[in-house]
């Protein structure tokens, strides 16, 4: 059995049952620690050494420090418990708390199978309950750590730790199979104000297959947890508070909240109940993963920039990024139980930039946990859903099959942005975008896609993009060429047939972008309807063909070329090889132009319909290459077979 299938067996079926935590505490779950790895064998079976704690000294007989070294050289498994008087120097009876003031770091915990549990001191009267009873703190900076594990098998549980550079370092290719659970790591223990470590925790040089569960790690001056280097893999955190107080109700910031730093195999979350981090709050970034080697990580149902109810922010100003080379993630699932709420975030929700084929499947972003409302508190409210940056390809946001696709809506600005040179080949599928999770209501983005600043090649398909407040889908600017956009439902609800319209334009192209694809076959024909402006606006660009489509009760017209003047009532433009005087549906009459050999001049469209092109555009029609110019009128034509704005040799009169 895998050491990452272990740990969520081990220990994800054991939270299943846990409930919401209350303001301020640690839910306490884990009272037994299995030991995983090399250092386990059947000749285990010996009791367990209990080393006692009995002073908050640095050293000397009773001491923390003394019984690391003790544990050190015993050869079977070592429990250090705690058992301080509260006559002790070190007991503060205010917050009911033994303070282990460090001057130094405390020996490293090199033989392995050692559990220390701040849970076993006996609780004076006034402690709080759920809170740690013992607090490791630097008396002084610039103290490395507090903990450093480099054995496997080890548990550190239930203790506050502050003031470090690092709280606690697992080190090594031999630090495995080790649990960091119920501690408050950042913050004093009373969970309410920021002690902070440089970084709360570090997994480095190999450090693999080990745990961090439970714990409230915030208020940490650069990362809450960090996890670097490509053999530092199969680690795992399950139900942490990281950026905010225990309750998950009150913002402690760390800089950021989770670092993986060419890092491959971990994961962040669970599919089981209680498994998911609450990832919120951070003054940066929620989860960063950065680097060559970052690959297939799984960040699985966590709730990232939401309160622990998942309603009201409790804002990362981003809240996941993947960039420089991280490949090959996830991000949510189709299984369930395995999407994030991204939401509440001040800037974008899913940030992605010069990293290729990750995944994206199964989220609410922009929402909150029921999917009907917008995560929205004052002026907090996520920018951009998802937004794929410079040389960002080949990454999948959303799908087709049950579960798969992602709800992105509620945002500020764009559902799903795609932007900037070298952007490509990455594919927007089976979404619903700006509607509730039902897709019978609008729970509006400002524009549901954007595609803007040179991106090329990318496929949006199967999506339901409707209810927006300005457009549908809208391709800006010079070198944004050859998208293709198919099988969407653009202003309709998710049956297509009711309206649910975006505020403006179902299609906006403008500022130059060339060689984009609305529809084609039947198959990939988009139903384009109910919007507030036309279904189709093109104010600029070049060789942009629509094709295949349904456009119909678009308030201002269906189809709109800024680029070309509208012709006189009943008159439009046709460009085909041969003349098509029977070919087109409603015309009486085609004449040659005298401006080209391959221009006519249909008029006399038939008042029943005002269909240009065979009835529901499902099949060419012969000898014609494209029309130009498609309002008709006085019948508006309500559905095309093929059109583009390819410019003819000679301009055709009217």
């Amino acid at each position: 059995m895998s050491i990452r299938r272990t740990c969520l067996e081990a220990i994800g079926h054991a939270v299943a049952a846990c409930g919401q935590r209350r303001p301020g505490l640690t839910v306490r779950v884990l009272t037994v620690y299995v030991v995983l790895g090399p250092a386990a064998s059947a000749a285990d079976g010996a009791k367990a050494a209990t080393l006692m704690v009995t002073t908050a000294r640095t050293d000397g007989a009773g001491s923390l420090s003394d019984a690391i070294t003790r544990a050190n050289l015993v050869a079977a498994p070592a429990l250090i418990a705690f058992d301080l008087p509260t006559t002790d120097p070190g007991f503060g009876a205010t917050a009911g708390v033994w303070a282990l003031r460090l001057a130094a770091a405390l020996p490293a915990l090199t033989r392995g199978r050692t559990t220390i549990d701040g849970s076993t001191q006996p609780a004076p009267p006034n402690h709080r309950p759920g809170l740690p009873r013992i607090a490791i703190v630097a008396a002084q900076p610039g103290v490395n750590q507090a903990f450093s594990v480099v054995s496997a098998g080890n548990a550190i549980h239930g203790v506050a730790i502050g003031g470090f550079r690092y709280g606690v370092v697992l080190y090594g290719p031999t630090a495995t199979a080790n649990t960091v659970a119920d501690c408050v790591i950042g913050l004093e223990a009373t969970g309410a104000t920021p002690h902070p470590n440089e970084t709360g925790v570090l997994v480095v040089e190999g450090a693999h297959g080990n745990t961090l569960s439970g714990n409230t790690i915030s208020g940490n001056a650069q990362s809450g947890v960090y996890i670097g280097g490509l053999a530092s893999t199969h680690n795992t955190l399950l139900r942490n508070n990281i950026g905010c107080d225990g309750g998950g109700h009150k913002r402690l910031p760390n800089g950021l909240g989770l670092m993986l730093a060419k890092s491959s195999d971990n994961v962040i979350g669970g599919v089981t109940a209680c498994a998911g981090n609450l990832i919120s709050g951070n003054a940066d970034i929620g989860i960063l993963l950065v680097g060559k080697g970052t690959e297939r990580n799984l960040i699985l149902g966590n709730r990232i920039g939401t309160d622990q109810a998942g309603e009201r922010p409790l804002h990362n100003n981003i809240g996941i990024v993947l960039k420089a080379l991280a490949n090959h993630n996830m991000i949510g699932g189709a299984a369930a139980g395995a999407g994030n709420v991204v939401s509440g975030n001040r800037e974008i929700g899913i940030y992605i930039e010069a990293a290729d084929g990750n995944r994206i499947l199964g989220n609410l972003i922009g929402t909150d946990r029921s999917g009907r409302r917008a995560v929205q508190e004052g002026d907090v409210v996520q920018g951009n859903g998802v937004e794929f940056n410079t040389v960002a390809k080949l990454n999948v946001l959303g799908g087709l099959g049950e579960g798969a696709w992602n709800l992105i809506s509620g945002n500020t600005a764009f559902g799903a942005y795609f932007y900037n040179h070298g952007t490509h080949a990455n594919i927007l599928r089976g979404n619903r975008i700006g509607t509730d999770l039902s897709g019978t209501r609008a729970l509006p983005n400002e524009t549901g896609v954007h595609i803007d600043g040179g991106t090329f090649e990318n496929l949006v398909a199967g999506n339901l993009v409707s209810g927006n407040l300005v457009a549908g889908i809208t391709l800006f600017a010079l070198h944004t060429d050859r998208n293709r956009i198919v099988r969407n439902r653009i202003g309709t609800d998710i049956t297509g047939e009711l309206p649910l319209g975006n505020g403006v334009d179902g299609i906006r192209i403008a500022f130059g972008p060339s060689d984009n694809r609305i529809g084609g076959t039947a198959e990939e024909a988009n139903t384009i309807a109910h919007n507030g402006g036309y279904g189709v606006r093109i104010e600029s660009g070049a060789h942009n063909a629509i094709a295949g489509n349904t456009i119909r009760d678009n308030a201002k017209g269906d189809l709109h070329d800024a680029a070309t003047a509208a012709p006189p009532p009943g008159r439009a433009r046709v460009r085909g090889s041969e003349p098509p005087p029977r070919a087109v549906r409603g015309a009486d009459r085609a004449t040659r132009s005298p401006d080209g050999p391959e221009w006519y001049t249909l008029s006399r469209l038939l008042s029943r319909g005002g269909y240009l092109g065979v009835h529901g555009n499902r099949n060419p029609i012969p000898g014609l290459s494209s029309l130009q110019l498609l309002p008709v009128r006085p019948a508006r034509a309500a559905r095309w077979t093929s059109w583009s704005t390819a410019a003819p040799t000679s301009r055709p009169s009217r």
